[in-house]
């Protein structure tokens, strides 16, 4: 893999291309390749574990776990989207206590995910313009790795 060595849809093509040609320890090299460029593909961990069933079924099992648990992690990580999503709509018509409990409940879906701390400045924004401000000291304390923004919530999420 010359002209693109750090791409993994890439290398995933290729590891596909020598798994139809019954090439599998080729093809496990350019899914370990894969791995090694972005751990938490899903389509390379699910690939390697397949791959791996008869020649190496410990790690196999130990892939096909990891690729469970991202399965499920990004299951949270949609839903606290969607609800954000629905939270910036009740925002942009001015629903404050709907955009604060759908922000609420997007920052409780989502526990500790990526996007945690937009989440909690946006409950926060919205908090202020619903005038419970009394509420947003606390909240803000949760999420002291933002820099501050003023303004309104992040647009959808996609």
């Amino acid at each position: 893999m010359k002209l693109q060595p750090g791409n993994v849809k890439a290398h995933i093509k290729l590891a596909d291309s020598l798994l139809d040609q019954n090439r599998t320890a080729e093809a496990v090299a350019e899914l370990r390749i894969a791995l090694a460029i972005d751990p938490d593909s899903a389509q390379a961990i699910y690939k390697l574990s397949r791959a791996l069933r008869t020649t190496d079924p410990d790690e196999s099992k130990r892939l096909r776990a990891q690729f469970d648990r991202l399965k499920a992690q990004n299951s949270v990580l949609d839903q606290a989207k969607a609800l954000a999503n629905e939270a910036f709509h009740a925002f942009t018509v001015q629903d404050w206590r709907e955009a604060v409990r759908l922000f609420s409940e997007a920052v409780e879906t989502c526990g500790d995910c990526e996007i945690e701390s937009t989440l909690h400045r946006d409950l926060g924004l919205t908090l202020c313009r619903d005038g419970q401000i009394e509420r947003v000291p606390t909240n803000y304390a949760k999420r002291s790795r933002l820099t501050p923004k003023i303004g309104t919530p992040r647009k959808p999420w996609k």
